[in-house]
């Protein structure tokens, strides 16, 4: 027999895992509309689309791709989605502020892989941006023209630096 001070305790227990059982969804009855699966590979399952590609001045779906992602597999994906732009990250700059050429980022973007994503967004008449790369204020001015190359100097903004 239950004492009456427990009682409390254990119905309150009882409503807690009732009420979590009823908001998952039941004991393990399928979510969703009734009679259809959301595992495709089921019959009568509902297949994933990707949403349609919005009018011109609607929404962008903006997609950001880094060169370690691009693959074969991951150009097929984005043939079926309706990006309006595909960002290709990364090229990065030499200390010259040059591109660097022989970085993995750029050989992956310029060679078969990123050409065939490049070309494939163009013929969707998406938008493709690439994606640089600048880590260090040495680097940035010298790329943007604020510091002349080879000079070790800072570039413009940096604390205590002052420009001739």
């Amino acid at each position: 027999m239950v004492r009456p001070r427990m009682l409390l305790p254990v119905l309150l227990c009882v409503g807690v895992i009732v009420a979590g059982v009823a908001l998952a969804g039941g004991l393990g009855g399928p979510i969703g509309p009734p009679g259809q699966s959301l595992d495709p590979g089921s019959s009568g399952g509902i297949a994933p689309t990707p949403p349609p590609r919005p009018p011109v001045g609607g929404t962008e779906l903006y997609g950001y791709l880094p060169y370690w992602e691009m693959t074969d597999s991951t150009a097929s994906y984005l043939e079926t989605v309706p990006l309006s732009t595909v960002a290709l990250f990364s090229v990065s700059a030499r200390r010259t502020g040059e591109l660097n050429t022989s970085a993995p980022g750029y050989e992956r973007i310029t060679g078969p892989i990123g050409r065939r994503i490049i070309d494939d967004a163009q013929a969707r008449d998406a938008r493709v941006d690439l994606v640089f790369t600048s880590f260090g204020p040495e680097r940035n001015g010298v790329f943007f023209g604020r510091v002349p190359r080879g000079s070790e100097a800072a570039p413009s903004g940096a604390p205590g630096v002052a420009w001739p």
